[in-house]
């Protein structure tokens, strides 16, 4: 394991130690957020693989 103290700099080192592998973060919604932020994920944006949701009537 590896302490990194800065938000920022944790994500860069598991990004880098992760490879072409997954990086997961956990916490509350305001954490996922801001590493979602740092990771250039847009949240809250469809995925393009998926087909559009079905609007129920």
């Amino acid at each position: 394991a590896v302490i990194v103290p800065d938000f920022e700099q944790a994500l860069r080192v598991a990004r880098d130690r992760a490879g072409a592998g997954t990086v997961i973060v956990t916490g509350s919604f305001h954490t996922v957020g801001d590493a979602m932020l740092e990771l250039d994920i847009l949240p809250f944006q469809p995925d393009p693989g998926l087909p559009p949701a079905a609007a129920a009537v």
